[in-house]
């Protein structure tokens, strides 16, 4: 059996089973609008989500990469969001070597009752040992706000040669959640390897599964993962959402486990 009749056999089956389910809640921590630079994405909405079995989903953009202008991008994500009958919940972005990050994480705030912030330290170039990182941390965990730490976006040997970013390097992690441990850190794109070393020591932190590759990946990282702390995620429409939910299909979770990955430990990150 090729590989191609495999996913759409089993995206198939998947929809199948989704009808068939009483109608439940699924958050997806990593989702996002806007245009890709590098070519044309899939069109996805709440619409398109809610009929592949997603019901909710944590909403970023990828206009905030490269554009400058954050106010515009947030405000127009916010109007997106908005529309989508609460199905979008937006993560506003902010770039803290920008001068005026400070008021616009305020403006995300009380303007548009944004309650994430998403970072990408990778495309803004700073890291999570730079002094600005921290100020930003701490600003966000005093606002009330989650944060949503993007570690990579794509596999460099794909990036286009005119902009390759590397992964984030996520060791100094663990440091700045001991100095700030009432802050409400999310942790996207991560890989096995990402798991297995930087993450290793931040127990507090939640991550997606997006980037998690292998059969069994979700049940093998959840032997040594704190289960309340893993959630779904997409990574879409950089990524087909069903192959976010296959992963949880075929690890076979328990129906409680399931329901935490799927909809509630979302829910307890977001507040």
């Amino acid at each position: 059996m090729n590989r191609r009749f495999f996913l759409q056999s089993s995206i198939a089956v998947l929809a199948a089973d989704a009808v068939a389910k009483p109608a439940r809640e699924v958050i997806d921590v990593n989702f996002s609008l806007g245009k890709w630079p590098g070519r044309e994405l899939p069109k996805l909405g709440p619409v398109e989500l809610q009929a592949k079995g997603i019901t909710h989903a944590i909403t970023g953009t990828f206009e905030a990469l490269l554009a400058r202008d954050l106010t515009t991008v947030n405000a127009q994500l916010a109007e997106a969001c908005a529309k989508s009958g609460g199905r979008l919940i937006p993560a506003g972005s902010v770039n803290p070597l920008l001068p005026s990050w400070r008021a616009e994480m305020k403006r995300c705030r009380d303007q548009h009752g944004i309650k994430v912030i998403r970072v990408h330290p990778g495309c803004h170039g700073y890291a999570l040992s730079d002094a600005v990182f921290e100020e930003l941390l701490g600003e966000a965990t005093r606002a009330g706000l989650a944060l949503q730490l993007v570690a990579q976006i794509e596999d460099v040997r794909t990036q286009h040669p005119f902009w390759r970013t590397r992964a984030v390097d996520l060791a100094p992690l663990s440091g700045l959640l001991e100095r700030h441990p009432q802050a409400r850190v999310m942790v996207l794109n991560a890989n096995a390897a990402m798991f297995s070393t930087a993450l290793r020591e931040c127990s507090s932190v939640w991550a997606d599964l997006a980037m998690l590759e292998g059969v069994g990946g979700v049940e093998t990282l959840l032997q040594s993962w704190p289960r309340e702390k893993l959630c779904l995620g997409t990574h879409a429409p950089f990524f087909y959402p069903e192959a976010g939910l296959l992963k949880i299909a075929e690890s076979a979770l328990a129906e409680e486990l399931e329901a935490q990955v799927t909809a509630s430990n979302a829910r307890r990150f977001l507040g």
